[in-house]
């Protein structure tokens, strides 16, 4: 297949683009990036805060009564699939199960009574699971907007709620976020056994290099200056003096003296008997041309 021909090639990338085509094929592509993203946020709070399988997932009111009312859909299937089929624990608090049943909601109610029932039922939905969301590792699923703000100021509770008939997983927090930093770093600091053993290292260091400093000269950090000492005599110095008599002085100068009148006399003597005849200038031969005989 001619690829460059392509309508889904980049000619700039050399590479195929994937696009998300409208209509029938829509669905499938836009079904694989949110479980693309799910996964992506369940490792986050994996990874930062060991929220594993089985996940506990606190219900509310509004969550229950949407999924089961308005998305006609059934609840434990939804979300097992948003986990990506991870075994989970469902936790209602009995002040949600109370007030579908004060609203005449009885197939919400009925779903309550499958799941683990939590507190007395004293105190507001909203306040058990903020509390719930607070002990860690819970997964709250709601559709209210106000508890929704509430949790996303709470560090490592993932987040889940229908978007019209969608059921998504919410990216993690700031709180969040900035709370698994702080475990990062905190995580790569040394501990007291640790600081303590680089403690010692760090002195045993700097005694070995202060003994090696002092053994080099060095003092302070900067080098220490050494005396001068005495070098060993001049080995010039230590030839013995040639003295010198008149007598030798004299003899010196007569030999130089004869040697010099012996050298004019043989200059006189060739000027005398050379030849004054002026020279006969050499003549260049000229060849013959090529091509001519003799």
């Amino acid at each position: 297949q001619d690829f460059d021909s392509s309508p889904n090639f980049d000619r700039s990338t050399r590479r195929r683009r994937v696009l998300v085509v409208s209509g029938r094929n829509s669905k499938p592509a836009m079904r694989l990036l949110r479980a693309k993203a799910a996964r992506k946020t369940l490792a986050f709070y994996r990874v930062a805060f060991g929220v594993t399988a089985p996940y506990r997932v606190v219900l509310d009111g509004n969550f229950i009564h949407h999924a089961v009312s308005t998305v006609k859909t059934t609840v434990a299937a939804r979300l097992k699939r948003l986990l990506g089929k991870a075994p989970m624990k469902l936790v209602v608090p009995r002040a949600v199960a109370k007030e579908l049943e004060a609203l005449g909601l009885t197939e919400a109610r009925a779903f309550c009574e499958r799941c683990t029932l939590v507190g007395d039922g004293t105190r507001s939905a909203s306040d058990v699971i903020v509390d719930l969301a607070e002990t860690g590792g819970y997964v709250v699923a709601t559709q209210d907007a106000a508890l929704q703000k509430r949790l996303r100021h709470v560090p490592g509770v993932a987040v889940a709620h229908f978007n019209g008939t969608v059921l998504a997983l919410e990216p993690p927090s700031k709180a969040s976020r900035r709370e698994a930093a702080r475990r990062e770093r905190d995580r790569e600091r040394p501990d007291e056994q640790e600081a303590t053993l680089a403690r010692t290292l760090r002195q045993q260091t700097k005694r070995h290099d202060d003994d090696k400093s002092a053994s080099d000269g060095i003092v302070g950090g900067e080098p220490r200056r050494l005396k001068k000492r005495a070098a060993g005599p001049n080995p010039l110095s230590c030839l013995k003096s040639k003295k010198t008599t008149k007598q030798q002085r004299r003899r010196r100068l007569e030999e130089t003296a004869t040697s010099s009148s012996s050298q004019a006399a043989a200059s006189d003597d060739d000027d005398k008997g050379g030849d004054n005849r002026p020279q006969r200038k050499n003549k260049r031969r000229r060849r013959n041309k090529q091509g001519e005989t003799a």
